[in-house]
C-alpha cells in the first residue's frame, strides 16, 4: 500500500493512495521495489520523480542491503529516506519494564476474559448499568490499532471496581487479586498511554512537515522530564487517573514509574535524534519578519520574492504557515540553496513534502 505526495496541475500539494497490490510470493525488500517500479513503469511515473520515501522500520523496507530503500537508492541515488515519525512514536509506546508489562499482561488477560465471552460481557454490562458507571462496556486492545492501547486502559480504569467486583462475584480469585496488585500501574498507565495517545494524534495529518514534527517531538520530550521531576516530588496534578489513588501510591512505585519516565525520555532522543538535530533555519518558520540577510546569499533573492508575494504572505497570515513550502512556486524558488547547502539538501525536502510514502 503506497500513498504519494505531489502537485497537481495547479501546482497544489495533495496526498492520497497511489495504490494497493498484493504482494504474490513474499515481502522482502527486493519484491517490495520490483512491485513499485513495475507500477511506476507501466503509469509512465519516471522513478526520479520520487524525492523523499517515508516508511516504517522493518528490515525489509531499511535493510541496507537488502531492504527496500537500498534498492530504491540504486535506481535514485539522491532519494532522501526516513523512518516514519508516527511509527517511530509507536515503537516508543510499546518500551515498558518488565513489571509495567506483565501488569500490563494481567489487564488485557481479564478485559479478553469478559470480552470474549458473549454472555460474560453482557453480565458486565448490566452489572456497570446497576453501579451507574459512566461506560457501560470495556475496549479491547490490538496491536494493529496504534491508539487503542491508551483507550482500552482509560476505560479500564474508569470501569475499575465494577471489574473486580464482576470478578470477585464470579469466584476468579486469582486474577481479582492479581487486579488489585497491578491496580497501581493499571492507573500510571492509562495516563502516560493517554499523553501517547495525544501525541500521535498530533503527528498525524495531510500537512505535517517535520518543523512541525520536531516541535512535538521536543515539547513531549521535555514533557517528560517534566512528569518525572514532579513524580518523584509526589506531585500528581499531571497524572489525572493517578491522582485520584495517590494515597495508595508507595515509594516504590514512585521509583518504577519515574524510570519508566526517564526511560521514555531516553528512547525519544534515540529514535528521533535525527529530526531533533535538524537545523530550521528561522526564514523556514517566517520568512516574512525573519532577517534575510542571516540566509545564505544564494537564495537571499529568492526570499525577497516570497516576502513580497502577496498569497503567499496571505496565506501565512491566515494560519496557514504550514502551506507555505508547499507550493510549488515556493519550492523552485530555492533550487540554488539546495545546491550548495549540505545541511538543507538533507532537511528542505523532507519539509515540502515526501515525494511517495511506502
Amino acid at each position: 500500500m503506497a500513498y504519494v505526495r505531489y502537485f497537481d496541475e495547479n501546482n497544489t500539494l495533495r496526498e492520497e493512495m497511489l495504490f494497493a497490490i498484493n504482494l504474490i510470493k513474499d515481502t522482502r525488500g527486493l519484491s517490495i521495489f520490483n512491485t513499485v517500479k513495475s507500477y511506476v513503469t507501466k503509469n509512465n511515473i519516471p522513478l526520479n520523480n520520487i524525492v523523499v520515501c517515508a516508511s516504517d522500520g522493518a528490515t525489509s523496507m531499511v535493510g541496507r542491503y537488502r531492504g527496500f530503500v537500498a534498492y530504491l537508492k540504486e535506481e535514485v541515488p539522491n532519494v532522501l529516506c526516513i523512518h516514519c515519525v508516527v511509527h517511530r512514536q509507536h515503537l516508543v509506546g510499546k518500551h515498558l519494564s518488565t513489571s509495567l508489562h506483565s501488569s500490563l499482561t494481567i489487564i488485557i488477560r481479564a478485559i479478553n476474559k469478559i470480552k470474549s465471552n458473549a454472555k460474560k460481557d453482557r453480565i458486565f454490562r448490566q452489572l456497570c448499568q446497576d453501579n451507574n458507571e459512566d461506560f457501560i462496556m470495556l475496549l479491547l486492545h490490538t496491536e494493529v490499532r496504534w491508539l487503542s492501547k491508551g483507550t482500552s486502559l482509560a476505560r479500564f480504569v474508569a470501569l475499575y471496581d465494577s471489574v473486580i467486583q464482576f470478578f470477585e462475584s464470579n469466584n476468579e480469585t486469582n486474577l481479582c487479586q492479581q487486579l488489585k496488585t497491578v491496580k497501581n500501574d493499571a492507573f500510571y498507565l492509562a495516563d502516560i498511554f493517554k499523553r501517547f495517545h495525544d501525541v500521535n494524534l498530533e503527528l498525524q495529518g495531510a500537512n505535517k512537515t517535520l518543523i512541525g514534527c520536531q516541535s512535538i517531538v521536543s515539547l513531549f520530550i521535555d514533557k517528560l522530564e517534566l512528569l518525572r521531576y514532579n513524580l518523584l516530588k509526589r506531585e500528581f496534578h499531571q497524572f489525572l487517573e493517578l491522582s485520584s489513588i495517590k494515597d495508595d501510591v508507595t515509594p516504590e512505585d514512585i521509583d518504577r514509574c519515574s524510570s519508566h519516565l526517564n526511560e521514555l525520555k531516553l528512547d525519544m532522543e534515540k529514535r528521533f535524534e535525527d529530526i531533533l538535530k535538524l537545523k530550521v533555519y528561522d526564514w523556514m518558520k517566517n520568512p516574512f519578519t525573519a532577517n534575510i540577510e542571516e540566509a545564505d546569499t544564494t537564495c537571499q533573492e529568492e526570499l525577497l520574492e516570497i516576502r513580497y508575494d502577496e498569497e503567499s504572505k496571505h496565506k501565512f497570515n491566515s494560519g496557514e504557515s504550514e502551506n507555505l513550502w508547499q507550493s510549488k512556486k515556493n519550492a523552485c524558488l530555492m533550487s540554488k540553496y539546495v545546491e550548495n547547502d549540505i545541511q538543507f539538501i538533507n532537511t528542505f525536502p523532507y519539509l515540502i513534502s515526501c515525494g511517495i510514502r511506502l
